[in-house]
């Protein structure tokens, strides 16, 4: 057993500190001045930067990292306030999405000022640029040991400099900064396009869309390329044959840990990220290139084998 040092002591007191009264001080303005809940907020929050303001409800309780049943108890409160509608998904029958309604969009709108109001009064004006860049370091640090599989990385991430057009993002961050469509109602920030390519990619990933076709041929674009961890090349037509051929065992979801996201040029995102297949392990990147509000389409996939 090694015990904790004076200055890690010290450290760690610290950070349980922020850890039990940070949820409480935003969660007391919320209530206060939006009849909200910290998670409601988030829910609307994460709806708000998805495609057309809709998630199925398996990713948004991924996005939101809560169970299933935690989260259809606090939709059905947002549903009866006219926040939310539960439909179901048009891929899928047996799957269920959840939507943010107008008044919902208008509710994360109204809230979000006060919102990030109170972060900065509380947080951010506590630190200068040295301290908030240190600020980041040090919880990437540690979320590298609480997320080693990078499930929520596209999340954290997304806002990053080296992810961003510039230093100047209008993504929600959980509902921390403006979040604003541009004229066209395109993502008006690099966080915003990367966080939509990466739910495309992760859609594409699972057992429900890789056994339909209208699914796969409304994510890959018609000029797709692919360059296979096994070897072969296959164009759209081919990679649809291929995949209908490689249905995982008992529908299991093809496993992707380490997904990064990267800003290429506007509508253009790169995916970066390690799959395993059955056992088989590759290294995967796809680029994704936005072909309307809201919709992106894979125009070109490489896996590359992890040896033993």
């Amino acid at each position: 057993m090694k015990w904790l040092s004076s200055d890690e002591l010290a450290a760690w007191v610290r950070l349980m500190a922020v850890v039990e009264l940070l949820p409480g001080v935003l969660d007391t303005q919320l209530r206060k001045e939006a009849d909200l809940t910290s998670y409601e907020y988030y829910v609307l929050a994460m709806l708000s930067e998805a495609p057309e303001r809709t998630l199925r409800m398996t990713a948004l309780a991924a996005q939101t990292n809560a169970t299933l049943p935690r989260l259809s108890h606090v939709v059905r409160r947002l549903e009866d306030r006219g926040l939310v509608e539960r439909r179901q998904c048009p891929q899928d029958g047996r799957a269920t999405n959840a939507r943010l309604t107008s008044a919902g969009w208008r509710k994360v709108r109204r809230t979000a000022p006060g919102h990030v109001a109170t972060v900065r009064d509380r947080v951010m004006d506590a630190l200068n640029a040295e301290q908030v860049s240190a600020l980041t370091d040090v919880t990437q640090a540690v979320l590298g040991r609480l997320d080693p599989d990078g499930t929520m990385t596209s999340l954290y991430q997304r806002h990053d400099r080296a992810n961003a057009a510039g230093p100047d993002l209008a993504g929600s961050t959980g509902g921390a900064a403006d979040p604003k469509p541009d004229a066209e109602g395109a993502p008006s920030s690099a966080g915003e396009q990367i966080a939509q390519a990466t739910a495309a990619e992760r859609l594409s990933l699972s057992p429900e869309c890789r056994a339909d076709p209208a699914c796969l041929r409304r994510l890959l674009s018609p000029d797709f390329h692919e360059f296979g961890a096994s070897g072969g090349a296959f164009d759209y037509a081919g990679a649809l044959a291929r995949v209908a051929v490689e249905q995982p065992a008992a529908g299991e979801p093809l496993e992707a840990s380490d997904m990064h996201g990267r800003l290429v040029a506007d509508g253009i995102v790169m995916i970066t990220y390690t799959c395993d297949d059955g056992g088989r392990r590759s290294n995967r990147t796809s680029l994704w290139r936005r072909v309307e509000p809201g919709r992106w389409q894979m125009f070109h996939h490489q896996g590359t084998p992890v040896l033993p």
